[in-house]
């Protein structure tokens, strides 16, 4: 699931969500990312138990494809298409 750094609706804080997921245990194994440019909420992220996430400014990078793919347990990724 990706979650943006402050939600759209409310501005609330998108790291509480990644926090209250991972204290109910029937969304503990869902892979959660941050979306997010700065180093630091990606580091809380990660260390509240989501996985390496990425900055908006990233979005069409092929490397954030794969990183996708590999978090949703894809095999293959065409990144031409």
């Amino acid at each position: 699931m990706l979650v943006n750094r402050k939600l759209d609706v409310d501005g609330s804080d998108g790291m509480d969500v990644i926090r209250s997921a991972f204290a109910c245990d029937n969304l503990s194994g869902m892979p959660f990312m941050l979306v997010f440019n700065y180093d630091d909420a990606q580091n809380q992220a990660v260390a509240a138990g989501a996985r390496p996430g990425f900055g908006k400014a990233e979005l069409g990078d092929p490397d954030v494809v794969l990183q996708l793919a590999a978090t949703l347990g894809v095999n293959r990724c065409d990144t031409n298409q």
